[in-house]
């Protein structure tokens, strides 16, 4: 049903002014980002008188009481277009609404079929202000886990957030949706999205324009999406019909037949709530306007449960989120052509292409390379410059695969590049040689090469030829793979130099690529190379759990997802626990193996052989952590890492100081600064210690953003440190809670929730009751913002539980507002009244009004009203007595909802109309 809008200018005008009003409310940081109850209801009504003087409205309106349908409105404004008209139709949740500037639109006609497949990409460039890349792609994944877990979606990421990327990504598979999320803006009449430049991942902004040429190029093949999700702020916004100023208006212009767009800025739990059951409504096959509106009213719900109407607020995230369209899109997959699963062609080609590459390693059949972004960017950049890079650390942490990854990109970029690999299967030069020659000779027929070594008697000569040769025909690469095995330690000087009495023919050929070429060199290795010390590293650090997160999908325990879900599951519950959900498997293994993905391949291989045994009487998480520290598992898994992790051999090079630092830093959960350490010894610098323990990849260096280095070991090293410690430990937890708290205090934290966590779980074992009373303060209190409600009882009761009378009066509060929300009124009013009587105690005159207008709404949601009355008359004396004007104003609104609620109709009126005095001699 389309219904072209035609407003009066007394209309226009009148909307316009109140549209201006709720955007500024929805974008002030200053104050929460929900509409004032009053800008909201006038819009409402407005918006309602509008529609009813629309031609067939009526007839729309009365259909839609018992059958569902879209109304599509049309304006040739995008600011007429971008009206909220979904809270004028709110009594109607049969009838989604969608916006276009077309009059008439033809119905789209899907071009793939089963799963649903969507393309993600998330650009954070560097040095704009946004979450971090892995927690955008984390929150995205998480939406979707459930659905790939029974196979109904498939999800792939773009590499980073380039539009280069982008393109290579649409043009390798028919996707149905791609999810954009990052940063957009509109100033001066102009929409630009904060994308990334390939190698150096540095803002590159694009303007709308650009982004639907990609767009443009890949439909010519018919490879592009049927819908566009931008979760980025104002990517709604424009002028008007033909006017390529606005990003949703150019892609719309550009004949993407829909887009998701934001009208104003989203919080980020509403974005991923809309994005979750957006996405879980069409996989199961709901066309796309009930799913938009089924996913709005997702929000909606999920604003209705916090407490707005108190604070004078309204629900308005979920009137954001505008759906536009260019045809009548209603399925996105077409059921009945082929199922057809992503096919990553573009890299299985190079690979097979190049012999040296499939030789480098065994793939799962369903291998796609993740994450790295940093480290990606590091060493392209590094690449692309002619220069060296080695990818250090431990065994297990996909050095291999990320020089396949670095080595793909260059020969996607560039054509002429040719890579040659040499690793410690092949230890002989000679090898890298003939592979040479070999190329010279089959790919590039070039015979005379032969005849002309014969006459070259060294082999250092004979390279130095071939290269000469092999640069006229290509840009070589070479690749240096797990080079640890042609080192030693040197005890003299405590470095790793080349093992050159067994391997002095390989030292040569690199030395003369590393100093006498300008050919790239990717090397990988657990240690420095002393002998080339200028050679740029990429420490490859603990994976992100959201890498982990996919590669755990690419693997065969991945149908544990889908048989969690099945009613008929062997997993069954224990108790009142419930089984968990496959991502809560899978940060437990992540936190088990510390991010390896060797590890996780082997525990991938127990699965497979023993299958559902390993879940079995799996009703909660607790039921698999503890299975994981058994023999079969945990220790299965080391053992079998042990080969890779070398612990013994590199436990030997530590003298016993060493040792002592290493295991002091075990204790630590996250990583530290080496203060850390000599808080635990009298002060002593251990940073020494602590580089030698790095450099033998039992324990992590982690660069921060601000410079300074800081330490960690990786929990499969400090699972092994604890069966195998030679040393008594001595480690105070209180002392660690105070380094965790010195860090948040002085601004010197990378992370301050997870340096404050931490403080709190040192103090909480130690029984530190002050300490333990102020963390558990602001970890309570912070939660509870964000509304993560149950998250901050637990803080909160948690607090109690060491702290009991002497916790905290703010706690208090929290923890009875918590319950209120939850609907546990006489706990409330029990935590409420202990926050009440510690303020009065203390003499927190405003606390306690506060807290007396927390004891009203509970009362009055148990409909106490007296007692609610008798509550706020005591704050507003107090309020009254300390000049309180704008809390007066508050609760004399909230004595007018109790004399109403009451029925003591004049008795709120008159309440209103001294509330309405105050502000407006305050301005409110």
């Amino acid at each position: 049903m389309n219904l072209e809008l035609r407003l009066t200018k007394e209309q226009l005008e009148g909307l316009l002014a109140l549209a201006k009003l709720f955007s500024e409310e929805l974008e002030d940081r200053s104050r929460p980002p929900f509409p004032r109850a009053s800008t909201l209801s006038a819009l409402k009504e407005k918006l309602k008188a509008v529609l009813a003087t629309q031609d067939g409205f009526p007839d729309i309106w009365n259909d839609s009481r018992v059958n569902a349908g879209l109304l599509c409105l049309t304006h040739e404004k995008t600011k007429i277009r971008n009206l909220p008209w979904q809270i004028a139709t709110e009594e109607r949740p049969l009838l989604a609404i969608a916006k276009s500037y077309r009059k008439g639109l033809s119905t789209y006609r899907p071009s793939a079929g089963f799963p649903l497949k969507v393309l993600v990409m998330v650009a954070s460039p560097e040095g704009v202000t946004r979450l971090a890349y892995e927690e955008e792609e984390l929150q995205l994944l998480r939406a979707f886990s459930p659905l790939m877990s029974q196979g109904l979606v498939q999800v792939h990421f773009t590499d980073d957030g380039s539009l280069e990327n982008l393109e290579e990504k649409l043009e390798e598979n028919k996707y149905h949706i791609l999810h954009y999320s990052g940063h957009g803006s509109y100033r001066e009449g102009k929409g630009t999205l904060a994308l990334e430049d390939p190698i150096t991942g540095r803002l590159q902004e694009a303007t709308a324009e650009k982004f639907n040429q990609v767009l443009a190029r890949v439909g010519q093949k018919g490879h592009r999406p049927g819908l566009v999700v931008l979760s980025a702020c104002q990517t709604a916004q424009g002028i008007g019909a033909g006017d390529l100023s606005g990003v949703a208006d150019t892609l719309m212009q550009g004949g993407v037949p829909a887009v998701i767009a934001m009208a104003a800025s989203i919080l980020d739990n509403c974005a991923t709530l809309f994005a979750g059951k957006l996405y879980a409504e069409l996989s199961t096959g709901y066309p796309l306007p009930a799913a938009f509106q089924e996913a709005r009213l997702a929000v909606r719900n999920y604003e209705l449960e916090l407490d707005l109407a108190q604070q004078g607020l309204a629900p308005g995230q979920w009137l954001i989120p505008q759906l536009l369209l260019t045809e009548n899109v209603a399925e996105l997959v077409d059921e009945n052509l082929p199922k057809e699963a992503l096919d990553f062609k573009n890299d299985v080609k190079v690979i097979r292409g190049e012999k040296v590459l499939v030789d480098l390693r065994v793939r799962p059949a369903n291998y796609v390379f993740v994450g790295r972004r940093r480290e990606k960017r590091l060493a392209l950049k590094q690449l692309k410059a002619g220069g060296s890079i080695l990818l250090r650390g431990q065994g297990g942490v996909g050095k291999t695969a990320m020089a396949e990854h670095l080595a793909i990109r260059m020969l996607a970029g560039n054509q002429r590049v040719k890579v040659f690999t040499f690793s410690e299967k092949t230890p002989a030069a000679q090898s890298l040689l003939d592979q040479m020659k070999n190329y010279l000779t089959k790919e590039k027929k070039d015979f005379k090469v032969v005849a002309e070594l014969a006459l070259i008697p060294g082999q250092a000569d004979q390279f130095f030829h071939l290269l000469g040769r092999v640069a006229e025909h290509c840009e070589p690469l070479f690749l240096f793979d797990n080079m640890e095995s042609f080192q030693k330690k040197d005890e003299q000087t405590l470095a790793w130099v080349w093992h050159r009495e067994k391997h002095e023919d390989v030292f040569q050929l690199m030395q003369i690529l590393h100093q006498n070429t300008s050919f790239p060199l990717i090397i990988t290795g657990r240690y420095p190379i002393a002998e080339f010390p200028v050679v740029e590293i990429c420490n490859m650090n603990t994976a992100p759990f959201g890498d982990f997160f996919r590669k755990c999908h690419q693997l065969g325990f991945s149908e544990l997802a889908k048989k969690m879900r099945r009613p008929d599951t062997v997993l069954k519950k224990a108790g009142e626990g419930e089984i968990p959900t496959f991502e809560e498997v899978a940060r437990l293994l992540h936190n088990t193996f510390g991010g390896n993905y060797r590890a996780l391949e082997y525990f991938d291989e127990l699965y497979a052989q023993k299958g559902e045994e390993i879940f079995k009487t799996l009703g909660k998480l607790s039921d698999f952590a503890s299975k994981l520290e058994g023999k079969d598992i945990k220790e299965g898994v080391l053992a079998q890492m042990s080969e890779n992790l070398i612990l013994e051999e590199l436990l030997a090079f530590l003298d016993d100081q060493d040792k002592d630092t290493l295991f002091v830093l075990a204790q630590f959960n996250i990583p530290v600064l080496a203060m850390a350490i000599g808080m635990q010894r009298n002060s002593e610098d251990r940073t020494e210690n602590l580089h030698k323990t790095v450099d033998l990849t039992l324990a992590e260096l982690q660069p921060g953003v601000d410079g300074r280095e800081r330490f960690y070991v990786t929990p499969l090293v400090r699972d092994w440190l604890r069966e195998s410690a030679e040393l008594a430990i001595m480690f105070d937890a209180r002392l660690a809670g105070d380094y965790h708290r010195y860090v948040y205090d002085n601004d010197l934290e990378e992370d301050w929730v997870a340096e404050l966590s931490e403080a709190f779980e040192r103090y909480f074992s130690a029984h530190a009751v002050e300490e333990l009373n102020e963390v558990g303060r602001r970890l309570c209190r912070f939660y509870y913002d964000i509304q993560q409600f149950r998250i901050a009882l637990s803080y909160g009761l948690r607090t109690e539980k060491i702290a009991g009378e002497k916790t905290n009066e703010a706690t208090c509060s929290i923890l009875g507002i918590i319950f209120q929300i939850f609907g546990r009124l006489d706990t409330a009013l029990s935590y409420l009244e202990k926050s009440l009587k510690i303020q009065q105690e203390i003499g927190g005159r405003q606390g306690e009004g506060a807290t007396l207008n927390n004891l009203a709404t509970t009362a009055h949601a148990k409909g106490d009203y007296d007692t609610a009355l008798s509550y706020l008359e005591k704050s507003l004396k107090i309020q009254q007595e300390i000049g309180d004007r704008q809390g007066e104003g508050a609760t004399l609104n909230n004595l007018a909802t109790t004399a109403h609620a009451k029925g003591d109709y004049d008795t709120a009126l008159s309440y209103l109309e001294k509330s309405l005095k105050i502000q407006q001699e305050i301005g409110d």
